[in-house]
């Protein structure tokens, strides 16, 4: 199956639309990233441990795969990977999205 700039674009808003109501103030960037029409990446940096946090980006993953469920009959791969960090954000890699990143002035 070809997966084309428009097809990552849809599943970047619907990856976006998972985290919608997530994002606590203890989130300070999320990244998004697709090799494959089912196979993503994401980094979600938080600013310190919280277990509230870590399930509510479980819970936002699960929202994503059933977003998807519907357009594409493919395994659903999703590697996410959880830093802790208070050091500077920076910027992401030329092959990831950023749907979100805390203003730290």
């Amino acid at each position: 199956m070809d997966y084309s700039t428009s097809d990552r674009n849809v599943d970047f808003v619907n990856f976006a639309a998972a985290f919608s109501g997530y994002v606590s103030s203890n989130f300070r960037a999320i990244d998004f990233s697709a090799s494959g029409p089912a196979s993503f990446q994401c980094r979600v940096i938080l600013r310190l441990e919280n277990a509230d946090d870590r399930q509510a980006i479980s819970d936002a993953l699960e929202d994503f795969e059933a977003m998807r469920r519907p357009l594409y009959e493919l395994p659903f791969d999703m590697e996410c990977q959880v830093l802790v960090s208070d050091s500077e954000i920076g910027h992401p890699a030329a092959h990831e999205l950023r749907l979100f990143a805390l203003r730290e002035d």
